[in-house]
């Protein structure tokens, strides 16, 4: 079996110890993969850092490296700074050196110009301080750990700890952020002391203090009185230069396709340009996902690769999954997604291009006017229980944690919710609720589980590109609302893609106003849900919705044992969840497995910590690692290879 390759990112260890931070750095890497050229390892008085940047070689990606007499700045990742700061010279070392530059002279707000996924380290002589930053939307995660005197950073939360000095300890509060939210609030992770580098900040460290501030922040500013024309225009437009930018090179093209609107947009744009992505799709052969991407791969003359649900690997892969994610996301999110990883795998050096914008800007649709009442506070409405606190109803959850901890996490959730409500920066009250989606979720899958995939392709997300946020951000919410801009497009412009059934919980219903194709489509899905409860005994026992994939997996693991650690007397997870409301929860999951995501979470946990358990002791030396000496104050230099 080949051993996968380092996972993207900064490794970085400062220590007043050089030898000490550099062995810190080899240790991370013994751990993390395999070494190739694509690493740039370098180390000076005091530090050692690694770059990886994902597979490939591609325009804007570094890794790379620029120093002067101010201090040094390290990256990895994709970059694509405006046309105006670099002109025709657009290497990764031109790119540097330029942001370099305006680093110092004009600090960090001018990471917010940049599109792509990156993140980095930059050294300030001149205050002997270090920053970690990241991309708007943290795309590249970066997770940290500080004392009095060292800084650790990578892109594993369970690598950063590690290789530090101090002993496992579980964070209660990330704990109970996992069961409320499938995800994490704020900077929390599992392990207590690492914290997780939020979407859009920076990090500066002196040695002794920590400070912590976001360099941008998502805000609506509506145009109102735009023709509808114009707005349906600007987005067609937005869309063909992002898809034209992240599709262009010789790199092949891959794209995960459902059956939603998203990805089906952004197909569509890619066949107008005359590209095609190859497709894959994740699911069942009776899902809505499965069946209507392969007709769209087909209207766009796509190849398309059907990635099958397998209970017999669904256990190993979602156990893989939730280690790749450091337990940071709900397994009933992950069982989904379970076979991506080995697909991407054999197309390593690929470009992936997600399509599920809303994975990003939100997760979901705006809710309703009657959602987002006046006269109660912003964690009671609808919205907020459905998509901010998705692991379960919040009295379950409640019910299932150590009392005090219930309470103390509820009302620090409950304060996230209001507190980002009331920080929209806004007065129309549907644009504060999406507000508080988009920035309420730290743990977004479409943070975590792409950054899986990153050791594999160069994974890009249109959520990225400056002209998308700037369309969203300007259009109107009401016009957005059920996602009714995406759908006229798709229907005045793309009307082949438009006449594909629309996977949106088995109504198998089109885009397409054609009353008579609609009337068409209607009844042949109803023909096929009466095929296909004849056909596949887990339809009839469950459906074919999200959730019954939900409880398909649930069933899944059961049998193969994957609860029996969770089950166990020696439960990690029991110093935090009352005894008898886990065997509550396991009985009504038996009863009626649809209802098991509080359970798969709590198995999320278990897996988790078990792994930190048993991780073993990393290697001081990572073989074929070199490290270039460059000491801050020494010529200007740039340094290309860091293996051997």
């Amino acid at each position: 079996m080949i051993t996968p390759r380092a996972y993207p990112g900064i490794y970085l260890a400062v220590d007043p110890d050089g030898s000490r931070a550099r062995a810190t750095v080899a240790g991370m890497l013994s751990l993390a993969g395999r070494l190739d050229e694509s690493m740039l390892a370098i180390e000076g008085d005091g530090y050692a850092v690694v770059a990886v940047s994902p597979p490939g070689h591609h325009a804007g990606s570094g890794p790379e490296v620029h120093a002067d007499a101010r201090g040094l700045l390290i990256w990895a990742g994709e970059m694509f700074p405006p046309q105006a700061w670099t002109g025709s010279d657009r290497t990764s070392q031109s790119m540097a050196a330029t942001l370099f530059d305006r680093l110092v002279n004009d600090g960090s707000e001018i990471l917010a110009d940049i599109d792509g996924s990156f993140c980095g380290a930059w050294f300030d002589a001149a205050t002997n301080t270090w920053t970690l930053f990241n991309d708007r939307w943290g795309l590249i995660p970066l997770f940290w750990r500080a004392d009095d005197s060292t800084l650790i950073a990578s892109p594993k939360a369970r690598l950063t700890w590690r290789t530090s000095d101090s002993s496992l300890r579980i964070n209660p509060d990330g704990l109970a952020d996992l069961l409320r939210t499938q995800n994490m609030l704020d900077d929390h992770t599992l392990i207590a002391g690492v914290h997780w580098l939020e979407p859009a900040s920076e990090l500066r460290w002196d040695g002794q203090r920590m400070v912590r501030r976001r360099y941008w922040d998502y805000q609506h500013r509506p145009c109102e009185g735009r023709p509808y024309e114009d707005v349906l225009a600007e987005f067609v437009e937005a869309s063909r230069a992002t898809m034209d930018r992240m599709t262009r090179g010789a790199a092949p093209v891959l794209m995960g396709l459902s059956g939603g609107l998203d990805s089906r947009i952004f197909l569509a744009v890619s066949h107008e340009l005359n590209r095609r992505p190859g497709c894959y799709t994740s699911g069942f052969p009776y899902g809505e996902d499965v069946r209507f991407a392969r007709k769209l791969a087909r209207a766009a003359g796509a190849r398309h690769d059907l990635l099958l649900l397998d209970e017999r690997a669904i256990v190993a892969q979602l156990r893989a999954s939730i280690i790749e994610t450091d337990g940071l996301h709900g397994a009933a999110h992950l069982a989904l997604s379970a076979p991506i990883t080995s697909y991407l795998a054999r197309h390593e050096g690929a470009v992936l291009v997600e399509g599920y914008l809303h994975g990003v800007l939100g997760g979901s649709d705006l809710p309703a006017d009657a959602d987002v009442p006046t006269d109660r506070p912003a964690h009671q409405h609808a919205w907020a229980i459905d998509f901010l606190h998705s692991g379960g109803e919040p009295e379950r959850i409640g019910r299932l944690l150590e009392a005090n901890l219930a309470r103390e996490s509820l009302a620090r959730w409950q304060a996230h919710v209001d507190d980002a409500f009331a920080a929209a920066g806004t007065d129309d009250r549907l644009c504060r609720a999406e507000y508080a989606i988009i920035t309420g979720r730290s743990g977004r899958n479409d943070v975590l589980v792409p950054a899986i995939y990153r050791r594999y392709v160069a994974a890009r997300h249109p959520a990225c590109d400056r002209r998308m946020i700037e369309w969203y951000a300007t259009t109107p919410a009401v016009m957005r609302r059920a996602r009714r801009a995406y759908i006229d497009v798709l229907r005045t412009r793309y009307p082949r893609f438009a006449r594909v059934p629309r996977a949106d919980g088995c109504s198998g219903m089109p885009l397409s106003g054609e009353g008579w194709r609609r009337e068409y489509h209607w009844q042949v899905e109803k023909l096929y849900s009466w095929w296909a409860r004849l056909r596949y005994p887990d339809v009839r026992r469950w459906g074919r919705d999200s959730m019954a994939a939900r409880a398909w997996a649930l069933q899944t693991c059961r049998e193969a044992g994957a609860f029996d650690e969770l089950l166990a007397p020696d439960a990690r997870v029991r110093e935090w969840v009352r005894a008898e409301s886990l065997r509550e929860a396991w009985d009504t999951a038996m009863r009626d497995p649809r209802g098991s995501i509080p359970l798969l979470t709590l198995m999320t946990a278990e897996t988790m910590i078990r792994e930190l358990e048993r991780m073993p002791v990393p290697s001081c030396s990572a073989a074929g690692l070199q490290f270039r000496r460059l000491d801050v104050g020494a010529a200007r230099v740039s340094i290309c290879a860091g293996v051997s």
